[in-house]
């Protein structure tokens, strides 16, 4: 079609009911990927003797301080 503009298909959009909601969800995404990756940056650690819940419990922890501090710099 002429004019070039952007399609997406309908399973390609999230809808929201107000923008709070998605600014929430984009935090707790965020929060999910920096756990996940500060787990395994702590998995490759060989000496860890926890357990794999205290190990979680860990990176759940520091992601959520990280995004804490973003939302501080953010205001």
């Amino acid at each position: 079609k002429a004019g070039g503009g952007i399609y997406y298909y309908p399973e390609q959009l999230v809808w929201v009911d107000n923008i709070n909601s998605a600014e929430t969800d984009y935090w707790e995404k965020l929060k999910h990927q920096y756990a996940g990756m500060f787990l395994a940056g702590m998995l490759a650690n060989s000496e860890w003797e926890g357990t794999s819940e205290r190990l979680s419990e860990i990176a759940i922890e520091i992601a959520e301080m990280h995004i804490n501090r973003l939302k501080e710099e953010e205001k």
